[in-house]
């Protein structure tokens, strides 16, 4: 567990891309999410967000997950294709 903290804690204050989920922390009511690489990320002010790839400030570390917020609404080109994205202006 003590591993899983200090690997975790090393991204506290930067940005990560984070593919949003529907599901949603019963306890905190952050919406849960996946980094490119895998890393639990509870996410907040997310509420409308799910099956999206948002751009998320890592703000703290708490009961296994990495808890941030959004850090802009520019959604972050990724694999999921055009449907992420918003439309071309």
């Amino acid at each position: 567990a003590q591993k899983k903290r200090d690997f975790y804690t090393g991204f506290l204050g930067r940005r990560t891309a984070v593919l949003l989920e529907d599901k949603v922390d019963k306890t905190s009511g952050l919406r849960r999410g996946f980094s490119r690489n895998y890393l639990s990320v509870a996410v907040a002010g997310a509420d409308d967000c799910s099956n999206r790839e948002l751009d998320v400030r890592i703000d703290s570390f708490d009961n296994g997950w990495l808890v941030g917020s959004i850090a802009s609404d520019e959604r972050i080109e990724s694999e999921l294709g055009a449907a992420t994205m918003p439309p071309p202006q």
